[in-house]
């Protein structure tokens, strides 16, 4: 099976309507914007199978692709510390 895309992880972009803090005139407020996001898609493959009869049968099948490293957990970014400010003596 020869892939363009990454097949372990199949994404698609899709624009969603999201509730977002912006800040105004020195104040958050919560306004619904259209944002794009990335979700996950299924990896589907084309089945279609004749019967002796001549019926056909057309679908989509879902698959799944093994040999796949498993995702490394994300790290947490740690906040700077904030200086103190020295005084003159």
């Amino acid at each position: 099976m020869a892939a363009i895309t990454n097949v372990c992880k199949p994404v698609k972009t899709e624009t969603v309507k999201k509730k977002v803090s912006v800040k105004r005139h020195g104040k958050t407020v919560k306004v619904t914007k259209k944002v794009s996001e990335t979700v996950a898609a299924p990896l589907l493959m084309p089945t279609e199978m004749v019967a002796q009869n001549g019926a056909v049968l057309k679908q989509s099948t879902k698959i799944a692709v093994t040999g796949c490293k498993a995702a490394k957990a994300a790290k947490a970014h740690k906040k700077a510390k904030k200086r103190k400010k020295r005084g003159h003596r």
